[in-house]
């Protein structure tokens, strides 16, 4: 329920967040009943209804806490959020300062960013009581790009202008945070392509059903996918109606335009100018100032991953993949409506995105932690399990780590998909490393007696 605010989707959390409740006020386990009560109250207030949101905290919090400091606070979160929406910030704050010490220690850090995503006040509000300075790192690191000037946006009031400027640049860097006062506070258009397209604009969801068109959503990707770069409309017109003379494509081309203009400005600002989309001149491209995509944030991350790997910077390196591999959700725009304009895309992507994995996977190895490098290697194979090479890193990986056999389990993965895909059989490489995991022996399994080493 908490994740799917955060997402956006505030019906799906509440109807898990009843159902969890439903289930649980008949068999409560470790008082979890409560804990769904506040999920319940945490969604009827996203979805507007303050009054029903708080009678549902406070009846959880008369009863008190018996020393749960998680649940302490998530119930003061939303009664906090009630306060301000009251015209009440110093209540709010003061709410919150209570748990002041909690808060630094760490352990909410998930908690108030998947709160501070679904409403972005509350990140103001818990700078107040704690001081921007001290709010953990970790903590604004968990809330996403997409929310985050929302949250900064939401904070401006809440703090004094040297506090507020502060917390901005930890949040989001002293460059984004001076590019976000030259934009005056205009909020990005994040845009997913990998693994599907998914848009949001400060914070509000572009689901499916705003598109209303197929081929309004199809532009957009067409556009979004070239990074502010000039789309000619003739290109458009070939690709979305090439049966139709170019008087016909030009006004269908204005309607899927208009419809395009009227999901992304959304229903609240219908009519209003669209600041992320641009016509003129016979050519259609986004703005690249307030439209970002996981396309440019991988780019820009394979780039810093070579460069620290030249330079010798490995833990650096290793965290652009991480991140990379984050990014990565699955292949770029996948599905039959995407298939022609980006499927060179597509190849391109996923053969980076591997021998992105590979090289992560090579650095782990080479810091001898194979356990590690195996989840690369593994999210390497997902992407293109028909690469003999990567699965031959794979089984390096599981030798190094002693484990036979799930090693056993990968070669003949690896054997089964090289014959059904490609027809061919493994190559003397692949099979001198089988012969090497058959001499092995199992590592046994510690017990609480053996030393863990």
């Amino acid at each position: 329920a908490c994740v799917l605010r955060a997402a956006g989707y505030i019906d799906e959390s509440l109807a898990v967040a009843e159902r969890a409740y439903e289930r649980l006020s008949v068999t409560d386990i470790m008082q979890f009943c409560r804990l769904a009560a506040l999920e319940v109250a945490a969604s009827l207030l996203a979805l507007g209804d303050s009054g029903a949101a708080r009678a549902w905290t406070e009846s959880i919090a008369m009863e008190g806490f018996s020393g749960n400091l998680y649940h302490a606070l998530r119930a003061d979160l939303i009664l906090a959020e009630i306060d301000r929406l009251d015209g009440q910030p110093s209540a709010a704050i003061a709410r919150l300062a209570e748990h002041r010490d909690y808060i630094l220690s760490e352990n909410p850090n998930w908690q108030i960013a998947m709160y501070c995503r679904a409403f972005p006040a509350l990140l103001g509000l818990v700078a107040a009581a704690v001081a921007p300075q001290p709010v953990p790192a970790h903590l604004l690191r968990m809330i996403l790009p997409e929310h985050s000037e929302d949250c900064l946006g939401a904070a401006r009031n809440l703090l004094g202008d040297a506090e507020w400027r502060g917390l901005g640049e930890r949040l989001i860097g002293e460059a984004e945070f001076s590019a976000y006062l030259q934009r005056d506070g205009l909020p990005l258009c994040h845009v997913r392509l990998f693994g599907g397209l998914e848009l949001s604009i400060g914070g509000r969801a572009v689901r499916e059903r705003d598109w209303r068109k197929r081929k309004a959503r199809l532009l957009f990707a067409m556009l979004a996918i070239r990074r502010g770069q000039d789309v000619p409309r003739d290109q458009l017109f070939e690709y979305l109606w090439p049966e139709m003379d170019a008087e016909r494509a030009k006004n269908n081309l204005y309607v899927v335009w208009s419809t395009m203009k009227a999901a992304l400005v959304g229903e609240a600002d219908k009519g209003a100018p669209c600041p992320y989309i641009e016509s003129v001149g016979g050519v259609c491209r986004t703005i690249r100032e307030v439209v970002r995509t996981d396309v440019d944030e991988f780019e820009t991350l394979v780039i810093a991953a070579r460069e620290a790997e030249a330079d010798g910077q490995q833990s650096i390196a290793l965290r652009a993949y991480e991140r990379i591999a984050d990014l990565y959700r699955g292949d770029l725009l996948p599905g039959d409506v995407y298939d022609d304009w980006f499927a060179t895309l597509r190849d391109h992507y996923r053969s980076s995105f591997v021998d992105a994995m590979l090289r992560a996977t090579a650095l782990l190895m080479s810091a001898d932690d194979p356990n590690n490098a195996l989840i690369y290697a593994r999210r390497a194979i997902q992407s293109d399990p028909c690469r003999e090479d990567l699965f031959q890193s794979a089984l390096r990986c599981q030798i190094a780590a002693g484990q036979r056999s799930s090693a056993i389990d990968t070669y003949f993965q690896c054997r089964d998909n090289l014959a059904e895909e490609l027809g061919l059989d493994p190559s003397v490489e692949t099979r001198a490393l089988y012969d090497q995991i058959l001499a092995m022996e199992d590592r046994p399994t510690p017990t609480p007696l053996d030393p863990l080493i």
